[in-house]
């Protein structure tokens, strides 16, 4: 309608980004988040919450030896993931899983610790139908969210809280991943290409 005669020079406003780090696990808690959750599987009674309580422990380890946020990880299927021996190395701990994502931020690759190789080659174990060599390609790792098991798990180590009162949950297996490679001085920006996040993040 002609009612603004000149656009204005100045931009528009935008809301100054508060920085809002999430919690996450301390080596010690994270020694002891998997031996309680390991203590869990041995007491389980009965082959369902014993399949439950597994399936959370090997998303606790994927999460933290990835750096995947939770919603990709739940999308991760078994035809996107290989294992591959770092530097046609014969030891179990020079291997790493390797898979492509759309997360986020769009498509990419993304780089396992062993930790992960070990969770994935339990997870087929567990996934591989009887008579059968391997699972489905297109089954999804993990079905099932286990909120409702972590959030237990959590509770029974006094864990879902950390030192400054801030709640923990499975986002918070993200963030540890993050601090471990930093206390390991892996360059930011190679950090940041994995988690699929910019460095200032």
């Amino acid at each position: 309608r002609e009612l603004i005669k000149v656009v204005p020079d100045n931009p528009p406003r935008t809301k100054a980004r508060v920085p809002n780090p999430r919690p996450y696990f301390d080596k010690e808690e994270w020694q002891l988040l998997q031996k309680v959750s390991n203590e869990r599987i041995k007491k389980s009674r009965g082959a369902r919450i014993r399949n439950d309580r597994n399936q959370l422990h090997d998303f606790m380890l994927f999460m933290v030896h990835c750096g995947t946020r939770v919603e990709e990880t739940l999308r991760i299927k078994f035809r996107d993931c290989k294992v591959y021996k770092k530097n046609n190395s014969a030891k179990n701990d020079d291997r790493e899983l390797r898979f492509t994502i759309q997360g986020k931020t769009g498509v990419r690759p993304v780089r396992g610790m062993v930790g992960a190789v070990s969770a994935f080659e339990r997870l087929k174990e567990r996934h591989t139908p009887v008579g059968k060599k391997q699972p489905n390609p297109d089954d999804y790792l993990f079905p099932q969210n286990s909120r409702d098991s972590l959030n237990t798990l959590l509770k029974e180590t006094g864990l879902k809280t950390d030192k400054y009162g801030r709640l923990r949950n499975a986002k918070s297996f993200r963030s540890t991943y993050i601090m471990f490679r930093l206390i390991d001085k892996i360059p930011i920006k190679s950090i940041a290409v994995n988690c699929g996040t910019s460095s200032d993040v």
